[in-house]
């Protein structure tokens, strides 16, 4: 699992990506990542955005899931399915904030996802469907209760925060 933040211009350079299994980047991290992999020039339509990371996964064969934070417009996360080249979608909404600092806002989101991915994780291992669901929608909850309070480990929220919030996120987006 890797979270390239900040990244650079020449992570791809550097980094051999198909090492990961997991890809974990925000918007601007994702077109980076997409315009150094796709020798093209910059872009920066996120409603291209699906596109774009399928072709990510499409040039890093290794990478099973990549996770993408939308801020607040939530989060999703692009998975390799069993077909060549097929990938499925997983997307959820942020939930409703008042935003007061988003510092840690990311860390915290990403902490969340892969402690309840693990927590989750079954036999088929990353590609469990109803799992990084799950996951994306606990982190997206955290993340945006991070936004609520000053600080970067001050702001991150104990699991029964979460966990009280996620019902009342669950029940307005079902």
């Amino acid at each position: 699992m890797f979270n390239p933040s900040p990244c650079p211009d020449d992570l791809c350079k550097q980094l051999d990506l198909n090492c990961c299994d997991i890809l974990i980047v925000n918007t601007n991290e994702a077109m980076s990542l997409y315009n150094q992999l796709s020798n093209i020039s910059p872009l920066n339509y996120v409603e291209e955005i699906e596109k774009k990371i399928s072709e990510i996964l499409k040039l890093l064969s290794s990478v099973s899931i990549i996770v993408l934070t939308l801020g607040s417009d939530g989060a999703m996360a692009c998975v390799r399915t069993l077909k060549e080249n097929n990938f499925e979608f997983i997307k959820v909404p942020s939930i409703q904030v008042n935003v007061i600092d988003t510092t840690g806002a990311g860390d915290t989101f990403l902490g969340y996802f892969i402690a309840t991915l693990s927590k989750e994780n079954t036999y088929d291992g990353w590609k469990d469907i109803p799992s990084i669901r799950k996951a994306l929608q606990r982190a997206s909850v955290a993340g945006g209760l991070a936004c609520e309070r000053l600080g970067a480990m001050t702001s991150i929220p104990s699991e029964k925060e979460v966990d009280q919030r996620l019902i009342q996120y669950q029940s307005s987006n079902m």
